[in-house]
């Protein structure tokens, strides 16, 4: 499955330390299809006319492939593992790549709404921290128990020994929280198997992904 005008040399414009930004720009690297042009939200960047052009929301992240303009991570992991990488979507299989979708979504709809907002960004400094901080905690490890069940039984990751994109996106938010701030501020600890999902999902990366990461993590460790 291929965009007739896809270039192989995808832009994805934002902020390095983006939770949505660096799935896609790993994958992205990982599938030697694009690259990472900054474009600081702080300072209005995402929102001239140029961007606003691409991404009428003024969002992070979004995406030009030559013409073809898209926003949104997920939507922009699918179109790129669709022309560039479609083993990492599932192939041609359509329950696969259902399950995938059901996993990614997941992690949009339920990990971060309910968890991460709760955990990682008051951490941050961008949200305000839960009424009941260990409740959240708690919760949070219930639910990605539930996780490990459905999608990692006795598999390294979501796509079994290799990542797919919904190991992209999930594996970054999991990072993240892995640091030693977050445990600091919000006594938000990682189940162990999750410990070791970070491991696997940093070591099977590229030498630039694993590079693309150190801004997320110099950014958290100012908040120690």
């Amino acid at each position: 499955m291929t965009a007739a005008s896809a270039t192989g040399n995808v832009e994805i414009y934002g902020m390095q330390i983006s939770g949505n930004v660096i799935p896609c720009v790993t994958f992205a690297q990982d599938s030697k299809c694009g690259a990472f042009v900054l474009k600081d939200m702080m300072k209005g960047e995402m929102r001239t006319p140029e961007m606003l052009a691409v991404n009428p929301w003024g969002q992070m992240p979004s995406m030009k492939d030559g013409d073809f303009c898209l926003a949104e991570s997920n939507a922009i992991l699918r179109y790129l593992a669709n022309c560039y990488n479609i083993q990492a979507y599932g192939g041609s299989d359509a329950q696969k790549r259902a399950m995938i979708d059901w996993a990614m979504d997941w992690v949009s709809t339920n990990f971060m709404t309910n968890y991460f907002k709760y955990i990682w960004y008051p951490v941050a400094g961008f949200g305000s921290p839960a009424s009941d901080q260990a409740k959240v905690n708690q919760e949070c490890n219930s639910s990605l128990d539930l996780f490990e069940k459905k999608f990692l039984p006795n598999k390294k990751f979501i796509g079994g020994e290799n990542m797919n994109i919904a190991d992209y996106k999930l594996g970054c938010l999991l990072w993240y929280l892995s640091h030693p701030a977050v445990k600091a501020k919000s006594g938000y600890e990682l189940p162990k198997r999750y410990k070791t999902y970070v491991d696997d999902y940093v070591t099977a990366m590229s030498p630039e992904s694993q590079k693309f990461l150190d801004a997320g993590k110099a950014f958290l460790n100012s908040k120690q």
